[in-house]
């Protein structure tokens, strides 16, 4: 999966988000419940972050259930 953006005042949200996924993977190890962050490039627009694909609800969709 991959997330874009393209501006540079927003690169701080896509650099905390991998962050949040790499931190508890570094310490766990693989778990199903924890996606792989394979690449982030955040040197020239589009920066970008590539992960896994996990299928579901979004956050919004889980959280109304």
């Amino acid at each position: 999966m991959l997330k874009f953006c393209f501006r540079a005042d927003r690169v701080r949200s896509l650099k905390r988000e991998a962050t949040i996924f790499k931190l508890p993977r570094d310490r766990v190890g693989p778990h199903h419940a924890i996606v792989t962050v394979h690449d982030l490039f955040l040197d020239t627009p589009p920066f970008y972050l590539v992960m896994d694909y996990v299928p579901g609800r979004d956050l919004r969709a889980w959280t109304a259930q």
